[in-house]
């Protein structure tokens, strides 16, 4: 039997705090700082971004430090951080990102609300994708991931 995408009521988060430590992602921010400063990538020229497997939403809160706006930031998790690091008005989504791969990988079928967020973002980041395969994790970036957009990767 398949579970949700969707989590209607999640959880809190009880993922160990010391990666829930902004400078836990001190050395991958110094990493994305100077990719984004050479490659050019600009809220303008990538309005669109998301976090999967967001956590406490460092990558949203960097990005909204680079001058991204916060409506066109969103975050998926599974589970709803403690510790929040993002402002009030990025979009948070909690959806079972491994479920997603699962029904891509099935050819099943989607909410509607799922359906509104395939290949919207020009910008896709998935870093802590916890026990989802390398092909999973492919399916659910590719999935968001905008025609000619970008992806970050750990």
């Amino acid at each position: 039997m398949s579970r949700e995408i969707i989590i209607k009521s999640p959880k809190i988060s009880d993922y160990d705090p010391k990666y829930r430590d902004y400078s836990h992602w001190s050395g991958e921010l110094s990493h994305l700082d100077r990719m984004f400063t050479y490659g050019n990538i600009t809220p303008e020229n990538h309005p669109q971004a998301c976090d999967l497997f967001a956590g406490d939403g460092v990558i949203g809160n960097w990005l909204e430090n680079r001058g991204w706006q916060s409506q066109n930031i969103a975050c998926f998790d599974i589970a709803v951080s403690p510790t929040p690091l993002t402002g009030k008005k990025i979009k948070w989504f909690y959806w079972d990102l491994y479920e997603l791969s699962c029904t891509l990988y099935s050819r099943g079928s989607f909410p509607q609300e799922v359906s509104l967020h395939k290949n919207i973002y020009d910008l896709v980041f998935s870093f802590s994708g916890g026990e989802v395969s390398e092909p999973a994790n492919d399916r659910i970036v590719n999935y968001f991931l905008k025609p000619g957009g970008m992806k970050f990767l750990r």
